[in-house]
C-alpha cells in the first residue's frame, strides 16, 4: 500500500497571493494471487537387449495450468481552498478512484515421448542417452480485464460503491502436432566406492521459436566408509 500527498500552489492574479492552494491525498494498494496445478502420466516399457543394456520407451500425458490475479485499486481525495477575496477558486473534489483487475489462465496439455538407453562401458562406467520429443502440444490463454470507477461521494468507496466501466476478454489458443522440438540427453555416471560422478548434457533442437542452448549438469557424491 501507497499513501501520499501532494501539494500544489498558484498565484492567478500574479499579486503575490496564492489564489489556489490544492492538497490531494491519494491512496494506492494491490494486490497478486497465483494458483496452479499440473497432473502427469508416464507408462513405460522396458527392454533389455542384450545383459547390462537397457532401453525405456515411454509415453506420457502432461496437463498444466495456471491461474494469476492481479488487483489495483487507486483512490484520491482533492480540495482547492480560495483566498478570501478570490471565492471563485474555492473547488472541491471528493474522493474518486479506480479499481483494475486482471485475470490470466494458461493450460498446457502435451503428449512427451521418451527413447532412453543405458549401459554400462566399464565395470564403474555408465552411459546414457535420451530423445525427447511432443507427440502433440496444445497451449491456451485467457485473460480477462475489469475496469471500475468509485463514484465521487466524498467518502471511501464501499464493495457496493463501484460501477463497472467494462470487461475485456482476450483469448489464444495454438496447438502443434509432431512439429515440436526434440531434446536430446547425454550423460554418463561413475561409481568408485563412496565415490558417484554424474553429468548430464541436454541440447535442445527447435524447429521454430527460441533456442535454449546447451544445459549442463554434474553431480559429485562422496559416501563416508
Amino acid at each position: 500500500t501507497i499513501e501520499g500527498s501532494r501539494r500544489f500552489q498558484d498565484d492567478v492574479d500574479n499579486n503575490g497571493v496564492f489564489e489556489i492552494d490544492e492538497t490531494e491525498n491519494f491512496t494506492e494498494k494491490g494486490e497478486f494471487d497465483s494458483k496452479g496445478s499440473n497432473v502427469s502420466m508416464f507408462f513405460t516399457q522396458n527392454f533389455t537387449p542384450t545383459p547390462g543394456n537397457l532401453v525405456l520407451a515411454t509415453l506420457g500425458l502432461v496437463r498444466t495450468e495456471t491461474k494469476t490475479t492481479t488487483v489495483n485499486t487507486v483512490t484520491s481525495n482533492s480540495f482547492i481552498a480560495a483566498a478570501p477575496a478570490n471565492p471563485v477558486y474555492n473547488v472541491t473534489f471528493p474522493r474518486l478512484g479506480e479499481q483494475d483487475n486482471t485475470s490470466t489462465t494458461r493450460k498446457t496439455f502435451a503428449l512427451p515421448l521418451i527413447v532412453a538407453f543405458e549401459g554400462g562401458l566399464t565395470a564403474s562406467t555408465t552411459a546414457r542417452a535420451a530423445l525427447r520429443k511432443d507427440l502433440y502440444k496444445s497451449n491456451s490463454t485467457s485473460t480477462t480485464f475489469e475496469d471500475w470507477a468509485f463514484p465521487a461521494t466524498g467518502t471511501a468507496p464501499g464493495p457496493l460503491a463501484t460501477t463497472q466501466i467494462q470487461v475485456t476478454t482476450l483469448k489464444s489458443k495454438d496447438a502443434e502436432i509432431w512439429n515440436t522440438p526434440t531434446t536430446l540427453s547425454l550423460g554418463a555416471g561413475y561409481k568408485d566406492g563412496g565415490l558417484t560422478v554424474d553429468a548430464v548434457l541436454e541440447k535442445e533442437f527447435v524447429t521454430q521459436g527460441v533456442d535454449e542452448g546447451l544445459v549442463s549438469r554434474v553431480s559429485v557424491t562422496w559416501l563416508m566408509p
